[in-house]
């Protein structure tokens, strides 16, 4: 486990380690030998974030190898309004980036420099920058990344003391297919800033630290919820905005009282068929976010009710169909033939409840993209996500439904298996400008039609679905 995260509230300290090696000292003639003046150096480069922006307003510290940043603030202070002020030949220098990131560390002796980065998100905030190695050079050119902030969080009882219990953390972004017999710790973004990442909550992965702590790497510029759910505990979740420019971020999050186990049972069964089978799920999600919890497929052959022992309170239960993909290919092998069923349940303590869900036909999306590439397009990583070559992938959008208290859905379209012509090919959320596609089947609803293209421009419009319906979309990129 990285030193970096070691407790709470400590300091990053790993570092950039640079080399600032000195060309030859200048020296007087033989006949009137003095000592050599040092020759000084700098380092100057730029500091980026995990995305490649530019990080503006960071202080930046050069301390000889094995120097830690100074607490001093006059120091610091002193040190930046008037560099020449320091002693010539100093071994720590200081400087803020500019607006595009640049940074200049002035008046370095020759040798090995930690360089580490401070913001205003707290006086003893460092950032850590990825190590490089610089050759022999007295003006050395740097592109520092920074590594990606994280969470921090610590459990504490209702008394405020410190919870000696010890919670799951998941072992993928997937949501179980279960109610978990323990407590998960679960971290993942907030609806909105959750748009094309994951049809359902990304969950992030973490990792248990010293002294009872949990540390997520997580992004910048995103707002985090995170809670307890499983066992007696029900989903009640803290937001948390994760800055720009942040190392990590403390969250105190209390465990509550467990709450008595009640059981629900779900019939189901589709618009056209007795019951569901293996093409439908139930889904259990927050009444008030749409924040996932459950996601339960049938098994093969399996057929309804879903049994779920569940502690006592709300729940969003749904039930709705799925695709049935090739478990090692991917490919499709049963197309989505449901809609979706959604409906407020109570589950009260010690007592059994029923729901008998019926589930629509479902709603298509009859779409047509318009517009062209642009630069920005081609030029993005987004564009060789998909696997396809740049060109092609730069005219790919990427689609999802959007609506209050729901998590984002894809849009998904049948995409054929160019090794397999004849097969039913791939499902993929995307479309390429200038096609006009029928889509998969959607839950009815009323919802924002959003796309976006590599290059960050986005179309949206409202659409109404309607069960056994087919909406003709039209969306358009400037």
């Amino acid at each position: 486990m990285e030193d970096a995260l070691v407790g709470f509230g400590r300091r990053l300290a790993a570092c950039a380690s640079v080399l600032l090696a000195a060309c030859g000292a200048a020296t007087e003639p033989a006949s009137a030998p003095t000592a050599a003046a040092p020759t000084l150096g700098a380092l100057r480069g730029r500091v980026v974030d995990s995305q490649g922006h530019p990080a503006a307003g960071l202080e930046l510290e050069a301390h000889a190898e094995g120097g830690e940043p100074t607490d001093d603030v006059a120091a610091r202070v002193r040190a930046l309004g008037e560099p020449a002020a320091s002693e010539p030949g100093s071994e720590w220098s200081v400087a803020r980036t500019e607006q595009d990131g640049s940074f200049e560390l002035r008046g370095l002796r020759a040798g090995r420099y930690s360089v580490f980065a401070r913001t205003s998100v707290g006086q003893n905030s460092l950032h850590r920058l990825t190590r490089e190695l610089v050759d022999s050079s007295t003006n050395t050119e740097l592109t520092l990344a920074l590594v990606s902030p994280r969470l921090v969080v610590r459990l504490v009882d209702p008394d405020g003391a410190p919870w000696t219990g010890l919670a799951r953390l998941p072992e993928s972004d997937h949501v179980p297919d279960h109610w978990p017999a323990e407590p998960w710790l679960v971290v993942a973004p907030v609806r909105e800033d959750a748009e094309f990442r994951s049809e359902w909550a990304p969950y992030l992965t973490g990792v248990p630290s010293d002294g009872g702590e949990y540390v997520f790497e997580c992004a910048a510029n995103v707002r985090y919820q995170l809670g307890l759910f499983g066992g007696g505990q029900t989903w009640s979740a803290s937001d948390v905005y994760v800055p720009l420019g942040a190392s990590w971020v403390d969250v105190e999050l209390t465990r509550r009282p467990d709450a008595a186990n009640g059981k629900l049972i779900v019939h189901a069964r589709g618009a056209n068929v007795a019951e569901v089978d293996v093409s439908a799920r139930l889904r259990l999600e927050d009444p008030e976010s749409g924040f996932p919890l459950v996601d339960a497929p049938t098994s093969v052959g399996a057929q309804s009710p879903w049994h779920l022992n569940l502690p006592a309170g709300e729940y969003r239960v749904a039930v709705e169909g799925c695709a049935v993909l090739d478990d090692y290919h991917g490919t499709l092998e049963r197309a989505r033939d449901l809609g979706r069923f959604e409906a407020r349940v109570r589950v009260e303590a010690g007592r059994e409840t029923t729901l008998d869900a019926l589930v629509p036909a479902g709603a298509r999306l009859h779409l047509a993209l318009r517009g062209t590439a642009n630069d920005a397009d081609r030029a993005s990583p987004d564009a060789t996500e998909w696997g396809f070559p740049r060109e092609s992938g730069a005219e790919l959008a990427t689609l999802q439904l959007v609506a209050a208290q729901r998590w984002p859905l894809p849009v998904l379209f049948r995409h054929p298996n160019g090794a397999e012509p004849e097969a039913d090919g791939y499902l993929c959320p995307f479309l390429a400008l200038g096609r006009t596609e029928f889509s998969e089947i959607l839950p009815a609803g009323r919802y924002e039609l959003v796309a976006r293209l590599p290059g960050g421009r986005v179309a949206r419009a409202p659409v109404e679905l309607v069960d056994g319906r087919v909406t003709d979309v039209e969306l358009a990129f400037d």
